[in-house]
């Protein structure tokens, strides 16, 4: 039996309004946060037949001047589907269940506890001890209505959203919510079928994710075909298949995709290289790289010195940079439209079975969620999710810093007079030194960075993410922006962040697949650096692992944990 989803149906719009949690039902049912009309229902039961899987990123609204005009004459309530079964929350008046709803009193805080007790005596008798409800969790009721839980007048509002929200079992349990495991979410509640999919993520506002802190490009320029296919399967998700995939939920799915392409350049020595990565890219269809020679280069990108330069290689289309948070906040919203639970809280330990199979994870407050499958999306720290089983095959990813600067170039035209500034749809670019540059909006911005040198990149920790190298731009990036686009000479560093880099430690390749030592262990972690770009095609994956039994669209055999054990490295030319 599938979860109960609820839904907002309102008689005088366009169709469903829909909400993000079982809280906000709730909240807008009864609550002083109610605006005028939101809650206007006049509808048949056949009307409840359509799928309603469905969220709004709309906010609670605090204090709404339409809560002091609402009209009592107009019948207000909240509809819960549960198949055919119609669970009717009431907000004003019944004929057999009177709860009287007054804006002006504390009797909204009374409907709030007897909706509640309501729907809890009905979900036990639907679900029995299946009480997790699809988007109810302790976490997110605290967080969506603080002042309303303060101002209850005592504390049975907050024992009910607690027995509300209690996990005690799941089918999946994804350990990291960042794009690779909401992708994993969200495609395997795609998929369909009766599944209890929790997402653990104790970072619930991403401070220190990995994504929102990257300069979030896109490429196809890989030297291995399993990278390049990922990758083609990322554009095609970020110009159509995110929005497809989000049918029905009340998500913006418009990342902000700007196919500006990425530009790689070469010197004599690496030539040779460039020009068998981009066999490559051509033969698993991306047709589209071309390879430039200087003189090529200076007519196409006339701000750039090819002075060392022996060739470029430049996609014409499907290449560029996009908004990673918009990205990530889409997955996530889609796959809770779809019934995946996110919880604010991070797994601690694994409860092991005697045969190494995991039992439960156990998280942060000392609970445990019983679980069939276990997914190791944890990125920078996936390999310390993996020292929780015990005595195991390690995995070799370890948290690295990678530092991002955004400067402005104040100049129209270096002191040279040939080479003009940059213009606002300068493709990512990445110099033979590695220093890699592309605009950032409007009025002249650009984003740049470098890896460190190999003995100056160590393992880090999240705090470390305060201290951002302010020598290596100087000393590193500076330098080489000067040289490769002149106009680069008078700049002013405005911001600079730091973010954690999921570095594997054996080939720099992500890692996909099943855990050799825990039958019931998937990983999916490690892809240092290209784990943004990946995660719609590293997310399908997982879920055809999960669905399906094997690989159905991309064969990522050669990412398997396999390798891992031999100590076979999969080398990737297109690391940066």
């Amino acid at each position: 039996m599938d979860l109960p989803r609820p839904v907002v149906m309102d008689s005088e719009g366009d169709g469903l309004r829909v909400g993000r949690s079982l809280l906000e039902r709730l909240v807008l049912a009864g609550s002083k946060l109610t605006p005028e009309g939101l809650l206007n229902l006049v509808r048949t039961p056949s009307e409840f037949d359509r799928p309603v899987a469905s969220l709004s990123a709309e906010p609670l609204m605090e204090s709404h001047p339409a809560c002091e005009k609402a009209s009592p004459q107009k019948a207000k309530r909240v509809h819960f589907q549960e198949h055919l079964d119609i669970i009717e929350v009431v907000s004003w008046k019944d004929e057999t269940r009177q709860m009287h709803y007054n804006a002006y009193g504390h009797y909204g805080e009374d409907i709030l506890v007897e909706s509640a007790k309501l729907l809890l005596q009905t979900a036990k008798r639907l679900l029995s001890s299946r009480v997790a409800l699809a988007s109810a969790s302790a976490a997110a009721m605290t967080g969506m209505a603080p002042r309303l839980l303060e101002s209850t007048r005592d504390q049975e509002w907050w024992q009910l959203a607690k027995e509300l929200s209690c996990i005690k079992f799941c089918d999946v349990a994804i350990v990291g919510g960042g794009v690779i495991g909401t992708s994993a979410a969200l495609h395997l509640a795609a998929l369909g079928g009766n599944r209890e999919i929790v997402v653990f993520e104790p970072d619930a506002k991403y401070t220190f994710a990995s994504a929102p802190r990257s300069a979030g490009g896109l490429r196809q320029q890989f030297s291995l075909p399993v990278n390049v296919e990922l990758s083609l399967y990322g554009v095609d998700f970020l110009k159509q298949g995110l929005q497809r995939m989000c049918e029905g939920v009340d998500v913006e799915t418009d990342v902000q995709f700007k196919e500006n392409g990425y530009l790689l350049l070469a010197t004599p020595d690496g030539e040779a290289a460039l020009r068998e990565n981009n066999a490559v890219q051509h033969s698993a269809g991306a047709s589209w790289i071309t390879l430039l020679d200087p003189s090529e280069l200076k007519a196409r990108f006339p701000w750039l010195s090819t002075d060392g330069v022996a060739i470029g290689s430049f996609g014409e289309r499907n290449e560029g940079y996009f908004d990673p948070w918009a990205l990530l906040q889409a997955m996530r919203k889609g796959a809770m439209g779809k019934g995946v639970r996110f919880v604010e809280t991070g797994v601690t330990a694994m409860r092991m079975a005697p045969d190494k199979r995991i039992t439960a994870v156990q998280l942060a407050d000392g609970t445990d969620v019983s679980t069939k499958t276990v997914v190791n999306a944890a990125g920078a720290w996936g390999g310390k999710v993996v020292d929780m089983c015990g005595e195991v095959t390690p995995l070799p990813v370890v948290p690295r810093k990678r530092c991002i600067f955004q400067f402005h170039a104040g100049i129209e035209v270096a002191s040279d007079g040939m080479h003009p500034r940059p213009p606002e749809n300068t493709p990512l670019t990445i110099d033979a030194s590695g220093v890699y540059f592309r605009s950032e909006g409007s009025r002249h911005r650009f984003l740049c960075g470098v890896s460190p040198k190999p003995e100056a990149d160590i393992d880090c920790d999240a705090d470390s993410l305060v201290d951002v190298d302010h020598d290596l731009f100087e000393d590193v990036i500076w330098p080489a922006l000067a040289e490769r686009a002149p106009a680069f000479e008078a700049i002013k560093v405005e911001s600079s962040w730091a973010g954690l880099y999921e570095y594997n430690t054996l080939d720099q390749n992500g890692v996909v697949g099943w855990h050799p030592d825990v039958p019931n262990l998937l990983v999916a972690c490690g892809f240092s650096g290209h784990g943004l770009q990946q995660a719609p095609g590293v997310g399908r994956a997982v879920a055809e692992l999960l669905s399906l039994g094997g690989y159905q669209s991309i064969d990522l055999s050669v990412l398997g944990y396999d390798r891992i054990v031999r100590n076979e490295p999969v080398f990737e030319r297109g690391i940066y």
